[in-house]
């Protein structure tokens, strides 16, 4: 072979490197963007899909009234902390939108507690606190429950997710009409 041909040949395969790599690096940019879509959708459908299981367990919503919206709903349902236990308590449950956290979270009130039932050990039966106060889901930047009737609610979340490769977050809002059992 000659110097120019050895030249040639390392001409096109750096050319043909050069290509592949590039091929690479636009489809991992690619895959970053779906992954990131596929994460936002999923989170909003996960928040929806919990909303919907709560008010359905639910046996009272208080807040928000008829024709209210409401960034925070107040709802009563029955648990019991242990898994033998006959006795259930109806406990007040409070889900909430915090916009300088973006996260929506949910808590127990465990103020008026039935009898026999107590925090810690002072009862027959124990509210486990740390079992009921959770976050659910964050980077939220609208959280909006407006109850249309007694038992049919609109939920509309619009949750963002920063993206790698772009200035401006990814937003998408998920709205659901939810019935109350």
């Amino acid at each position: 072979m000659t110097l120019a041909e050895v030249i040639v040949a390392t001409a096109v395969m750096a050319l043909m490197i050069t290509s592949l790599i590039s091929y690479v690096q636009s489809a991992g940019a690619l895959w970053q963007k779906s992954h990131s879509t596929i994460s936002l959708t999923n989170d909003g459908n996960a928040l929806l899909d919990y909303i919907e299981q709560e008010l359905w367990q639910a046996t009272s919503v208080s807040v928000p009234q008829i024709g209210d919206i409401s960034s925070t709903t107040v709802y009563s349902k029955k648990v019991s902390d242990y898994q033998d236990a006959a006795s259930f308590a109806t406990l007040n449950f409070e889900l909430e939108f915090d916009n300088t956290t973006g996260e929506v979270a949910v808590s127990v009130n465990t103020d008026n507690l039935p009898t026999g039932w107590s925090v810690g050990n002072g009862g027959q039966y124990e509210v486990v606190e740390a079992r009921h106060n959770y976050v659910i889901c964050r980077n939220v930047i609208e959280f909006d429950v407006n109850r249309i009737s007694n038992r049919l609610f609109d939920v509309t979340i619009k949750l963002s997710m920063p993206r790698p490769d772009e200035k401006t977050p990814r937003e998408v809002e998920f709205r659901r009409l939810i019935v109350m059992h």
